[in-house]
C-alpha cells in the first residue's frame, strides 16, 4: 500500500479537503502541467 501511494501520488480536493479518485487524478495532473515552452 505504501509503496503504491508513492507511485501515484494522492491528490486532494482544495474545496472538500477530501482524496480525488484515481481516474479524476489524471485529469488534474493534465490540467495543472505548465503548458511545455517552445523552443527557438
Amino acid at each position: 500500500m505504501r509503496r503504491l501511494s508513492r507511485e501515484v501520488p494522492q491528490l486532494v480536493d482544495p474545496e472538500t479537503g477530501e482524496p480525488v479518485p484515481r481516474d479524476i487524478n489524471l485529469q488534474l495532473e493534465v490540467r495543472f502541467q505548465e503548458p511545455p515552452l517552445l523552443e527557438n
